[in-house]
């Protein structure tokens, strides 16, 4: 199987279906080897539960092999995402929040979720007096770690630099309580 098949895998298999795959066939084998051992099925109930002991590992060995596969082929991206990361960073720290920010946009992704990303993207933002965008960075962010005080202050700012005095008391109290 390639990289590439391995790691489209991987999304559509989750830990959920996964445990219930093996709990039917835990439970089905259980209720076929009981049937056999009353004599409803002409098997032996031993040879039902060591099949289904063999089927539910082999379920979990070729998943726990596809995942593995999945997570080893994106190592090399996510370290290529961390390398341009701290190349955003550098930029930010010489204060070229334009450049930074196109980094910071291309490592967050379209699903933007790397929140350091948005946390500096933000940042980016501010200084540049995008506020409507530094809310928005922002917002995501907190969608992700919803229980960073520092954010949720930077948040009230955008919001009142935006004239939007409910959503920026709303932001502070919530701040407050962390």
């Amino acid at each position: 199987m390639a990289a590439g098949n391995s790691s489209d895998m991987s999304r559509k298999l989750s830990f959920k279906k996964i445990g219930l795959g093996v709990a039917v066939i835990i439970v089905s084998g259980g209720g076929l080897a009981l049937l056999a051992g009353y004599g409803y099925i002409a098997l032996d109930p031993g040879i039902i539960i060591g099949f289904t002991i063999v089927l539910v590992s082999m379920l979990v060995c070729c998943t726990s092999c596809t995942l593995l596969a999945s997570y080893s082929s994106r190592m090399s991206e996510y370290q290529e995402l961390e390398d341009r990361f701290k190349e955003g960073l550098i930029l930010f720290e010489d204060q070229e929040w334009i450049t930074a920010l196109e980094v910071f946009n291309e490592v967050m992704g379209p699903a933007k979720d790397h929140k350091r990303a948005l946390y500096y993207g933000a940042l980016c933002y501010d200084k540049l007096n995008k506020s409507e965008d530094m809310r928005d960075s922002l917002k995501r962010y907190l969608e992700l770690q919803p229980k960073d005080k520092e954010v949720r202050n930077l948040l009230a700012q955008a919001h009142k630099r935006l004239f939007e005095y409910a959503e920026a008391q709303e932001a502070e109290i919530r701040a407050s309580e962390l």
